[in-house]
């Protein structure tokens, strides 16, 4: 989950169903755990003939209408989004390049492992 850029779903079913996009939804919380500097991640849910971007925010997801693959003018519109996807800049893509890691999490005391009692002083 670290490198990626996008999350795809593929169901058989041809509509857009509640499984398609809560299947999206569980992948995102771990994109989201592993890209600290996401602010909001695209997806893809393909149902059948059917195409849908996502974009999915830590509390919220939105959909755009469907592109039907089978049909010029929708695989048209589903070129038209792979082609800009591949040319944005990394905040139109979701990353905040603002922030930027200034320590190693192994350095972290988290919890008070070494069993010190910081009120003990």
């Amino acid at each position: 989950y670290a490198d990626m850029l996008c999350i795809v779903e593929a169901k058989q079913e041809r509509a857009l169903d509640k499984d398609a996009l809560m299947q999206l939804y569980i992948d995102s919380d771990s994109l989201f755990l592993h890209q600290l500097n996401r602010q909001f991640l695209w997806g893809l849910t393909i149902c059948a003939d059917e195409v849908y971007a996502c974009m999915m925010l830590n509390d919220g997801l939105f959909v755009s209408p469907a592109m039907r693959i089978s049909e010029l003018a929708g695989r048209k519109m589903l070129i038209s989004w792979l082609v800009r996807w591949s040319m944005c800049p990394e905040d139109r893509l979701g990353y905040d390049p603002t922030m930027r890691r200034v320590f190693d999490q192994s350095d972290l005391d988290i919890g008070g492992s070494n069993n010190d009692d910081p009120m003990d002083d």
